[in-house]
């Protein structure tokens, strides 16, 4: 008698291929250059003191001194909270703190500022490849440090919610808000620039050519480029600031800067160059935002000079040029304090990036019997077994199931961390994310979920967290979630991380109905994802596989037909069996279906003029 046939879905195949998209390293606002690295980063001066400062929405780490890092801090938590009254949707604080680099001199500054951008300036912005970012200031720049200050929160705040915006823009709107005035308990912004001279000295540039500068070329890292992309904003703001933020929204979703400008201001760009060279503007668009009263002062504690060389080497280890610097750093600090379980978690971590997980592991290990109560040791550690199962690059890279050991016990540090008043947010996404091979995903969707509410923009929680629901069976929850991730992809690594997530769970849901003969529903999938899928490659992988598995759904329905037969005739039915037969090679492809069903048929024509057969023979 036939058996049925199963046919297995190789998982992911069309984005798993050695051809595969590679996602790009997110590129910082700073320009996405390569680093400036010259020579290695010096250690910080013995003799300067540091501190470290808290506030909701800001961690510093500064050598300006207390009374400075306070009033730096407190400034900018009072013009974060007013752009956030201004535009809640792209300017958002992370409920994680944002960092903050505050350097007191500027020969301590110097050496960060020509890594990053080959030149002194009073700030900058930077993300790493792993996409956290990261505020510098020099606070021994005396002109325009606060308009520095300002201009960098700004980009961090964009990023923080998620907006992508071209160059000129983003440029435009941080040194728009980089004027803005803390009096007291109210914000004011809107304030002309004194740069804007700049732009009388030369004609402007043809806005269809300002807004198609990027990163890479010459002027963008020139003070005339910086000034038209404010003036632009500026008219924009003074014209219509209802129609600006309709017009940023729009670019953020994907229109072009011309598109978006003639839609929201039904004007050509022309007549904004010869509006802006004539000064001939309308009435600035002061704003004045008034503050809640329940403001709290940044706690501030100071730091140990290893507490500060452990901190600067967690910067400079997530670029890898200066990763060989962070070792350095810290191998100092191990040198003079071999138990500084911090240091060695840190040491652990850039051996982890440099994917030398063994030793990684032994370096966690000793740190955790170095400090057996600590979290923080403890989280990482965590992390690192995860892998690319968590963080910045999940759903970019497939994890093994193999490595589901070191998930349990990730999960298990995760838990001794959360007890041991370990950051909640953290630990929850390690746990969640560590039921990624368990059966009962039920604990990891209630931990992810939980994670999600205290860290709503991170992306990987949310995928992990569409992947288990999808395998709890929330399938209504779970595209729900999807919607919303997939429409807050702005980054080409977002959107392929979401896109992957989405294919790799619903061939994993098509591999399931498959295991339970649902070959229909399989089908439907499986089209669905061909259909949405771009890469022809991968379009015509997953179309043969949708074949074969037609074929393979085709041949098991004339195998269960036949065996109707086969029950009918078990039973005495002969004429029924008979006609059974009759329909099913009217229409059966599958040569063993066919000769077998032929082979039955004879059989009981014979018993039906009379010839007995027994029900073994059948």
């Amino acid at each position: 008698m036939p058996r049925l046939r199963f046919s297995f879905l190789v998982l992911f195949v069309a984005l798993s291929a050695p051809a595969q998209f590679v996602p790009p390293v997110p590129k910082t606002v700073t320009g996405g250059r390569e680093l400036h690295k010259t020579f290695e980063i010096p250690l910080p001066s013995p003799k300067q003191q540091w501190v470290r400062a808290r506030s909701p929405h800001f961690l510093a780490l500064s050598g300006a001194g207390e009374r400075r890092t306070r009033e730096v801090v407190a400034e900018l938590e009072s013009v974060a909270s007013a752009l956030q009254q201004i535009d809640p949707q792209h300017f958002t604080a992370e409920a994680e703190p944002a960092r903050l680099i505050l350097f007191g001199r500027g020969r301590e500054a110097a050496p960060y500022f020509d890594l990053l951008l080959g030149h002194r300036t009073p700030g900058a912005f930077v993300r790493s490849p792993e996409g956290s970012g990261t505020m510098l200031i020099d606070a021994s720049w005396t002109a325009s440090s606060d308009r520095s200050v300002f201009h960098e929160l700004v980009h961090d705040l964009l990023a923080n919610s998620g907006t992508r915006l071209p160059l000129w823009l983003e440029e435009g709107v941080a040194e728009y808000f980089s004027t803005a005035q803390v009096r007291g308990r109210s914000v004011r912004v809107g304030e002309a620039m004194s740069s804007q001279f700049l732009l009388r000295q030369g004609p402007l540039m043809h806005l269809p050519d300002l807004f198609a500068v990027d990163s890479s070329m010459e002027i963008a890292s020139t003070s005339f480029f910086y000034s038209e992309s404010w003036a632009v904003v500026d008219w924009m703001m003074r014209t219509n600031r209802a129609a600006f933020y309709a017009f940023l929204a729009d670019v953020d979703r994907g229109a072009s800067s011309l598109d978006a400008l003639r839609r929201h201001f039904n004007i050509e760009p022309a007549i904004i160059e010869r509006v802006i060279e004539s000064r001939n503007l309308p009435p600035s668009a002061i704003q004045t935002v008034r503050l809640p009263d329940d403001a709290k002062e940044p706690e501030i504690e100071p730091l140990s000079r290893s507490d500060v060389i452990i901190e600067l080497a967690k910067f400079l280890g997530s670029f890898e040029a200066t990763r060989n610097d962070a070792t350095r750093f810290l191998q100092t600090v191990i040198a003079e304090e071999p138990q500084n379980a911090s240091a060695m978690a840190a040491l652990a971590e850039l051996s982890a990036r440099e994917r030398h997980y063994d030793e990684a592991a032994r370096l966690y290990e000793t740190a955790l019997k170095v400090a057996p109560n600590d979290a923080q040791v403890r989280l990482s550690f965590a992390e690192s077994l995860l892998g690319n199962a968590i963080g910045p690059f999940t759903g970019t890279v497939e994890v093994d199931a193999s490595d589901a050991p070191k998930f349990r016990r990730a999960r298990q540090l995760a838990t001794e961390a959360l007890a041991a008043g370990g950051d909640a947010a953290r630990a929850y996404a390690i746990i969640g994310t560590s039921y990624l091979f368990d059966d009962d995903v039920t604990p990891g969707v209630d931990a992810l979920r939980r994670a999600r509410e205290m860290r709503p923009s991170r992306y990987d929680i949310a995928l992990n967290l569409y992947a288990l629901l999808l395998r709890s069976g929330k399938s209504d929850e779970a595209q729900k979630l999807y919607d919303e991730i997939s429409s807050r992809a702005r980054t080409p690594q977002a959107i392929f991380a979401a896109r992957s997530a989405y294919v790799r769970e619903q061939l994993a849901l098509a591999n399931r109905l498959i295991a339970k003969g649902n070959y229909d529903d399989a089908i439907v999938i499986i089209k669905h994802v061909a259909d949405l899928t771009p890469d022809p490659n991968a379009k015509a992988d997953l179309q043969r596989q949708l074949m074969k598995l037609r074929e393979t759904g085709d041949t098991n329905r004339q195998i269960t037909t036949y065996n109707q037969a086969v029950a009918a005739a078990n039973a005495g039915q002969t004429e029924k069996a008979i006609e059974i037969l009759d329909h099913l090679l009217e229409t059966a492809t599958d040569s063993g279906v066919i000769s077998d069903a032929t082979t039955l048929r004879a059989q009981l024509q014979k018993r039906s003029k009379g010839m007995r057969r027994s029900p073994r023979a059948l």
